[in-house]
């Protein structure tokens, strides 16, 4: 009745049952590690769909966009005022499209976003963690502690810890091979922005418990993995 109680009862609810799955899968497994990784693909899979929807919505508006913007460009140049706005929106008409075309594939992320914050909150809140070992990791409560550094640097302690660092290749890699897949030009812009969440994120995650950081290292791989099969249909796994 305790568990989780800052939380708004929907959110609750789905961070119980979340917790019900974990439980479940490390009934069966009886390795904390293990168990971690088995939810993330069980999570990977019913999120599938979602995903794949958003990614390919999102692909194709870059390409409606990228042929759209030079006639939009063209019209801005010659037209003014309420001639301008009007022409703009014939354009978008004749395309079959809106301006607000390119919230669709945020709307279907948006519903990812409750999974999300329950996992941060689980796997930060579970007791048993704390005293489960995978590897050289300890405790799955704490960061994971590969060796000691022999110096105290701020905000990264005296330990190394290789889960934060592998979770930020791997997701570097995701964009390597999305841009070099991927059938639209490489936007350096987006690109740079997502080099740069995902320093945003090894910071972040550095110090959280190795739990945590394993999930979210092994939905990363998973990434990785759609990425590929997206390249080479003869890796297709999902």
């Amino acid at each position: 009745d305790v568990l989780f109680e800052s939380l708004w009862n929907w959110m609750r609810y789905i961070v119980l049952g979340i917790m019900y799955v974990l439980y479940w899968i490390n009934d069966l497994i009886s390795n904390w590690g293990l168990s971690i990784i088995a939810l993330s693909i069980l999570v990977r899979i019913v999120i599938h769909p979602i995903a794949k929807k958003a990614i390919e919505t999102q692909e194709k508006l870059t390409k409606l966009q990228n042929e759209l913007q030079p006639k939009i460009d063209e019209i801005k140049k010659n037209y003014e005022g309420s001639e301008q706005s009007e022409r703009i929106l014939l354009l978008y008409e004749k395309y079959n499209t809106s301006p607000l075309a390119t919230l669709k594939p945020l709307a279907a992320l948006g519903i990812q976003i409750p999974i999300f914050i329950a996992l941060f909150h689980l796997l930060g809140q579970t007791f048993d963690l704390k005293e489960a070992s995978f590897f050289w990791i300890d405790s799955l409560a704490e960061p994971d502690k590969l060796f000691d550094i022999g110096v105290d640097i701020p905000f990264f302690g005296n330990y190394f810890n290789l889960l934060p660092v592998l979770m930020s290749l791997t997701n570097l890699l995701s964009i390597k091979v999305s841009s070099v897949s991927s059938d639209i030009e490489p936007n350096f812009k987006k690109n740079l922005g997502l080099w740069i969440m995902t320093l945003a994120f090894f910071l972040l995650f550095y110090s959280f418990p190795s739990g945590m950081v394993l999930y979210w290292t092994m939905a990363n791989v998973l990434h990785l993995l759609y990425c590929l099969s997206k390249k080479d249909n003869s890796l297709k796994i999902f």
